[in-house]
């Protein structure tokens, strides 16, 4: 295999929006989560592709290909689906929203480690559309994150266990069942609390020695997350 060439390796200081070009295709993706009430974080996912107009075709509008949400609502406790929207305001053939209601098949899914693996299973392929599946691929780490914000009631005493099942251990190498972000945990971090990024283990276990710990944000019960992204904190 040919090495990577040198003003390639990590980017080498360009950035995708420096590539000039006459656009062709446009997606845009946007996931925002709100608590529906103490209970239930609701999620919810927005999807548009739109054609830029190019020369010679007339007014300078894009064509709208596709305009579709998808919503899941999800149980603080278990992080288990327990009710689905899906909603198509564009798309190409009259037929298209008649897949809809097949997304209620994701009720009953817990959106940890091996969701997207369940979401393919029943939903992948001839069996929904690519598009609504897209969005719930992103719906999982805005879920995550949530979780992670502070926001969410996870806990709220250092003193208080953290339940394993609301945390995204496996997703990364941070949250190894023994990694650092679980041992910070162990030593009284609050998810969401404190200085960004979040201070070493050891200032923890220098405060849980000391008696001392950080105290939770104020609350606010909107997380955005604007474009896809994978399920890592």
């Amino acid at each position: 295999m040919s090495p990577v060439p040198e003003d390639h390796v990590a980017g080498a200081g360009r950035r995708p929006a420096d590539s000039a070009g006459r656009p062709v295709y446009r997606r845009s993706i946007g996931v925002e989560s709100v608590m529906a009430d103490d209970d239930h974080l609701r999620v919810t996912g927005h999807l548009r592709d739109e054609r830029p107009p190019m020369d010679g075709d007339g007014p300078e509008q894009p064509m709208v290909v596709h305009d579709m949400s998808l919503s899941l609502t999800v149980r603080i406790a278990d992080l288990v689906v327990v009710d689905v929207v899906a909603d198509m305001s564009a798309f190409p053939h009259t037929e298209c929203p008649l897949i809809t209601s097949r997304f209620a098949h994701l009720i009953g899914v817990p959106v940890r480690r091996g969701f997207s693996r369940e979401l393919n299973r029943r939903l992948g392929g001839v069996a929904g559309c690519s598009h609504l599946v897209e969005i719930a691929r992103s719906i999982a780490p805005v879920v995550t994150q949530s979780m992670l914000s502070g926001r969410v009631p996870i806990r709220r005493d250092p003193a208080e266990p953290a339940e394993p099942s609301r945390l995204p251990v496996g997703s990364c190498h941070l949250w190894q069942p023994d990694g650092v972000a679980v041992r910070k945990l162990g030593a009284g971090w609050i998810p969401g609390t404190g200085p960004r990024p979040v201070p070493p283990l050891r200032v923890f276990t220098a405060g849980k020695r000391a008696g001392t710990t950080t105290g939770p944000p104020a609350a606010d019960p909107v997380v955005k997350a604007a474009g896809p992204e994978r399920p890592t904190p």
